[in-house]
């Protein structure tokens, strides 16, 4: 088992994958998922998906991928998660989603920055 098989298998997140725009121009989201992740309280400055320069939050290995403008929570997904992310305190927009394949490009490290 490598490093990509277990990195990620140690806590969970939720996810809220982005559905569009309502009429107001504010965006919406899918139905929250629990996802497999390692989550990293850590600063980091990254370059975000608008090529801006950003300080990050936290670093979250995730079992899946992600997409910039998508939220992340560090929590199960459970009936104290609201389905608006923005109603769960601790829930951050994704700024950054980097996928990196190993060597024959069968697995990948996908990382979120917050």
């Amino acid at each position: 088992m490598g490093l990509i098989d277990t990195v990620f298998t140690y806590d969970v997140a939720v996810y809220w994958s982005p559905l569009g725009l309502d009429s107001f121009g504010q965006r919406t989201y899918n139905a929250p998922v629990e996802i497999q992740c390692r989550w990293s309280e850590k600063n980091d400055r990254v370059i975000d998906s608008h090529g801006e320069e950003a300080l990050s939050r936290a670093m979250v290995i995730v079992g899946q991928d992600v997409v910039p403008g998508g939220v992340l929570l560090h929590s199960e997904l459970d009936s104290s998660v609201d389905d608006t992310p923005s109603n769960n305190t601790g829930a951050w927009e994704i700024i950054r989603f980097d996928k990196i394949p190993n060597k024959r490009n069968t697995k990948y490290l996908r990382k979120a920055y917050l």
